[in-house]
């Protein structure tokens, strides 16, 4: 009985390091490439699901299931009433994948607003930034935390992230027409460590975002990205878990083949 309650937690344990392991991998692989990468809020939210799939879809399931079971044989012993018991435990399966997708769905309606960018230097995305609302004739003003991306007045162009006011210090290039776009709310929050910049738009479905979000993606592919430390930090990460995974597989087939002595 205790091997098998040793089998039941590395096996366990070896389904929440799967995700968590392939994860770590693939967010260091976007941290070493040669230039940023531009991603959705939404697709951002489910890779992190994705990585804490294995804790919520089976190591929380399971424990809840021996816990019915356990549930179970004391009360076979004690009352004869299990039909209530085993209703009482479906009240809270439903309770709790009622919880985790209505959660879910909460976090990625919040997420669409954002848009990600990974392994970039934030004085490079500043300056790429400031030329694409310039090529598209837009000027940012500062309103609150936010900046405000309108239609500019004039033909001088927009420099990034002002102290206060509104931007005027023209760069090489006349801006584009830009009266076709509305204005749209954007609030930039830049990670220097991790190079990493977060977009919060006001809006998720603004027209300028997905104008500025393709003009971005196209500037971005052509910039070559400093080396980025937090790429090999998470890279290391993900190669601990990988060995730690593949120790545990390779003690679950130990057992299997080699079981301990019964006396």
């Amino acid at each position: 009985m205790q091997t098998e309650d040793s089998l039941l937690l590395l096996t366990l344990f070896l389904v929440f390091l799967v995700p968590v392991t392939l994860y770590c991998l693939v967010l260091g692989s976007f941290n070493r490439r040669w230039s940023p990468v531009v991603v959705s809020g939404v697709w951002d939210c489910l890779g992190l699901f994705f990585a804490a799939s294995g804790f919520f879809l089976v190591v929380v399931p399971a424990m809840l299931h021996l816990t019915y079971l356990k549930t179970v044989r004391e009360a076979a012993i004690e009352v004869d009433h299990l039909e209530d018991l085993w209703l009482g435990w479906w009240g809270i399966w439903l309770i709790y994948y009622g919880l985790l997708v209505s959660g879910a769905a909460l976090i990625l309606w919040f997420r669409r607003r954002k848009t990600v960018i990974y392994n970039v230097d934030v004085d490079d995305f500043k300056k790429h930034f400031a030329a694409i609302l310039s090529r598209l004739g837009l000027e940012a003003t500062h309103s609150g935390a936010h900046l405000l991306l309108r239609s500019a007045s004039g033909e001088d162009s927009t420099q990034l992230l002002p102290e206060e006011g509104s931007i005027r210090q023209a760069l090489p290039g006349k801006p584009a027409p830009a009266s076709h776009l509305p204005s749209a709310l954007v609030r930039i929050d830049p990670f220097p460590a991790l190079a990493h910049v977060t977009l919060h738009w006001e809006s998720a479905n603004a027209p300028l975002r997905h104008e500025v979000e393709r003009a971005l993606i196209q500037a971005l592919k052509h910039v070559q990205t400093r080396d980025n430390p937090a790429g090999s930090w998470i890279l290391g990460i993900g190669g601990i878990l990988l060995g730690f995974g593949f120790l545990i597989i390779l003690v679950l087939v130990m057992i299997a083949y080699f079981p301990p002595r019964r006396w």
